[in-house]
């Protein structure tokens, strides 16, 4: 998300007037009805038609039909049950892999796929390695994914997604032999380590 702040902060004339904070089912009504657009980051939020997908969809539909420009940005779109046309005539639509793409084409959608905002490269160069004992790094897994430890037993560091700053695990990953990972971040930050 700060790659998203940044990136707004550095347009011109650019007025943030609202936030809404995934998991949050509360809506600032009038910063949304002042708006002149709305930008959903929707990061690992919109699939399975979860209750928070379907807010932010919700969301999005009623700006398209107050007229308000609508960029979906970063987004994982999978698994999605509604509106055939909900991703249509949107400003702007890029997600994070081939799969989200193909879905979202189904809704209407014509989007860009592009590296999730967590590769951006003007935070690659602020990382601070952490010493490693084992030439192994063993990252995490998802909390809902269908292996709860697949790297149990297997000798190395441990380094998960929540353990450090993403560019910190960047660094720290230069120095590993190899790395064990079963977090889409993860595997962000193996390749952007080279």
């Amino acid at each position: 998300m700060r790659s998203l702040n940044a990136a707004l902060a550095a347009v011109p004339g650019l007025q943030v007037i609202g936030r809404h904070t995934v998991g949050s089912e509360s809506l600032d009504e009038a910063a949304f009805l002042e708006a002149d657009a709305l930008l959903i980051n929707g990061e690992g939020t919109l699939h399975h038609s979860t209750a928070r997908a379907m807010l932010l969809l919700a969301m999005l539909d009623e700006a398209k039909r107050m007229g308000k420009r609508v960029l979906l940005v970063n987004a994982l779109f999978q698994q999605y049950e509604g509106p055939e046309d909900i991703l249509a005539n949107l400003a702007l639509l890029t997600v994070r892999e081939p799969r989200s793409a193909a879905f979202a084409r189904r809704f209407g959608g014509r989007p860009l796929v592009l590296l999730d905002s967590a590769a951006d490269p003007a935070f690659l160069g602020l990382g601070t390695p952490r010493p490693l004992r084992h030439g192994t790094v063993i990252g995490g897994a998802h909390a809902n994914g269908l292996l709860k430890s697949p790297f149990a037993g297997i000798a190395g560091d441990t380094l998960a997604m929540t353990d450090a700053r993403f560019e910190d695990i960047v660094a720290t990953l230069r120095q590993a032999e190899l790395y064990l990972t079963a977090q889409h971040h993860g595997v962000y930050a193996a390749a952007l380590a080279g």
